[in-house]
């Protein structure tokens, strides 16, 4: 497997997850703003409700296409590796039709009984948006466990346990797109080892730098010194 096909993957994984959740978030604040409106028998009028509606459906469109773009980028590389776990776009005109029967409100309830009724449809409402994208997650968590295997391909096993997990964040950041974040920390690790190897030098007398003086020193240092001990 070359590196750029899971980098690219596991970029569009993590956008296409984070967008989901940002969408339904902001999509469920916007639909208790239509919900607040009403509070308390206070009750609007149909193109009122045809303007909170037609502003939801606004907000989602561009945001499911964005999403739908990511998704074709995503398909196209994981098509390369595992057709299986290929993802379906969001249907924004079903999304389009079915929305507006949350925005239907019934002015023979009292305000107590409408408050309690628009609580219940809020809820519905969110239910329903997250089963939009249930199917998307459930493939998304199954793509993780993938890039994971892809992971263990690189035998961190092999290596000591206190270093492991920290290897793994390396490998994942990495494959996530956030290289120079993966070298930061994969010098952070590699600098550890280092000053540990060298406390151990010095207790063995191989080196005459105490573990205050070693702690001290820059990375560069440590290495130049290592280096000249060869």
């Amino acid at each position: 497997m070359k590196y750029n096909q899971l980098v690219r993957l596991g970029f569009a994984t993590a956008t296409i997850a984070e967008t989901t959740q940002i969408i339904i978030q902001n999509a469920r604040q916007q639909f208790m703003i239509f919900k607040l409106a009403n509070k308390h028998g206070v009750y609007l009028d149909s193109k009122e409700i045809s303007q909170h509606k037609r502003r939801l459906i606004d907000y989602l469109k561009p945001h499911i296409k964005e999403l739908n773009d990511t998704i074709k980028i995503y398909n196209s590389t994981i098509s390369k590796l595992n057709i299986n776990l290929k993802l379906k776009p969001i249907n924004i005109s079903s999304i389009e039709r079915e929305i507006p029967r949350f925005f239907k409100i019934n002015k023979k309830y009292s305000s107590e009984t409408h408050e309690a009724l628009l609580s219940h449809v809020t809820n519905e409402f969110t239910l329903y948006l997250s089963c939009k994208f249930k199917d998307i997650l459930e493939v998304l968590s199954q793509t993780k466990d993938y890039i994971d295997l892809r992971i263990d391909s690189f035998n961190i096993g092999g290596v000591s346990k206190k270093y492991q997990d920290n290897l793994r964040e390396v490998v994942d950041l990495f494959f996530m797109g956030y290289r120079d974040t993966a070298l930061l920390v994969l010098g952070r690790i590699f600098e550890e080892i280092i000053t540990r190897y060298m406390i151990k030098l010095n207790k063995n007398r191989k080196i005459s730098k105490n573990s205050k003086e070693i702690l001290s020193m820059r990375f560069e240092d440590k290495l130049g010194l290592l280096k000249s001990k060869n």
